[in-house]
Formats: C-alpha cells, structure tokens, sequence
C-alpha cells in the first residue's frame, strides 16, 4: 500500500462488484445486440469490466452507502462507457456512418416485436428529457442500464416505489415519441 488508509466505502464497493457482476454482465448483454455491435472490443464482459474498472479507479473518492446508490452509479458508468465507445468507433469509420450498437427497445415500450434503438440516438432523447425533467431521466437510466427494480431507485431517489413506477411510464413513452418522431428505430 501507498500508506493512505483505505476509504471505509472500499469493502462494501467491492462486494457489490462481486456480487453485482453476473447481474450487470447479464444486463449489458440484454443492452448489446449481437447483430449490430460487430466489435471486438464491445461484448458484455468488455463493458462490465470497463465500469468495474471505472467503479474500482473512483471508490476512495465515492460516498456510497446502499446497493442503490452503487446501480445507479453503475448505470451512469455503463451508459456513457457505450456511448464513448460507439462515438469513437463511428468517427473512425468514412465520414462517422459506421455501424452502431443497437439497444432492444423492450425496455423502453411494450412492443410485440422486439425493436432495436441506436443508441447515440437514444443516448440523445436521454438528453432531452434530463433537460426538461432530470428525475424521469435518471429513472430512464437506471431500467434501461442497470435494470434496476422500483424499489431500488425509490431508495436512491428518496421517493415511492409508485412515484418511480410513473415517472418510468412517461419517461418510456416520452422516449419512444421523440425515437418514433426522429424516425431513428429499425425493425
């Protein structure tokens, strides 16, 4: 060790990662389409230890106290490790049009066939709506990335399992109106 004390946060942190990995590998699955990120570099267990590394390089830093607090910030690792990625991957491509990674639109509507999401355009529409309402977008990312249950981002929010139930229906619908009017889905 380097002498400095070890944050008290380290331990619970790192048994969250461990225990928390198969979910979050189990997530970052169900986010890539396999058809759609022909990359190397982008599969689930790439994703998952880019955030754990990220997760791991800040815990002295973090004041995280519930396994909620730890999703949520995971959610928010992943999200922008994907865009990252897929933006750099693009721009090396002629002219930026190079193939992007697709997100299945089940989680954000109810459609009977599954629908995939380009996820820059996604990553955008979260943009929007964090602008006009933060609460439902942090919502949004909390279920599309994480996967995260009511319970648990009621915890982290500091509201009820019923009030996230309602800001995740607008916030689903709201993103699925501005895909739909940006005509950026494919079947």
């Amino acid at each position: 060790m380097d002498g400095q004390a070890e944050h008290p946060n380290s331990e619970r942190i790192n048994q969250w990662i461990v225990a928390l990995y198969p979910e979050l590998k189990r997530i970052a699955s169900s986010i890539l389409n396999a058809n759609s990120c022909r990359s190397p570099t982008l599969r689930p267990t790439a994703v998952v230890n880019e955030a754990y590394i990220k997760l791991c390089n800040g815990r002295n830093k973090l004041n995280i106290e519930t396994q909620a607090q730890f999703l949520a910030l995971a959610a928010t690792v992943i999200r922008r490790f994907l865009c990252s990625h897929i933006r750099k991957r693009t721009a090396q491509k002629r002219g930026g049009k190079g193939a992007r990674c697709l997100v299945l639109a089940d989680t954000i509507e109810d459609a009977r066939q599954p629908m995939i999401i380009d996820i820059l355009i996604l990553d955008e529409a979260l943009g929007m709506l964090k602008r006009q309402r933060p609460r439902y977008e942090r919502v949004a990312v909390m279920k599309i990335f994480a996967g995260m249950s009511d319970a648990h981002i009621s915890t982290y929010l500091g509201v009820s399992p019923r009030t996230v139930s309602e800001d995740w229906h607008y916030a689903k619908g709201w993103i699925a109106n501005h895909l739909s009017a940006d005509g950026e889905r494919a079947p």
